[in-house]
């Protein structure tokens, strides 16, 4: 499915959707952006995927969020920063930290 908005400078949008998983791109060419988003209920290596889109779409910057959900646990959620040739882990959320909290009363 690809969509194009109504004036001539406009991007587009488009989603894939495949036997078990699906991807989804946006485009405003006005901005130099795009988004594009893909979900695998399969194993997935996000890498490859990055390097190809980075590569494909001739990519400077990028800032990426990757998500693995599970059924019954909490979400593990890395944010990455590609900028000068590097991929650049900064940050994960849903690693268990634990911190005793005591009651005052």
């Amino acid at each position: 499915l690809l969509h194009k908005r109504a004036t001539e400078d406009s991007g587009v949008s488009g989603i894939s959707v495949w036997l078990e998983s699906h991807c989804s791109t946006h485009t405003w060419p006005e901005e130099k952006f795009f988004s594009f988003d893909a979900y695998s209920c399969k194993d997935f290596d996000p890498f490859k995927c990055i390097e190809l889109v980075i590569d494909w779409f001739d990519v400077s910057y990028a800032s990426i969020i990757d998500t693995e959900r599970y059924i019954g646990h909490m979400a593990k959620i890395r944010v990455f920063e590609y900028k000068d040739g590097e991929l650049i882990e900064k940050g994960k959320l849903g690693e268990e930290k634990i911190k005793r909290i005591e009651k005052k009363r």
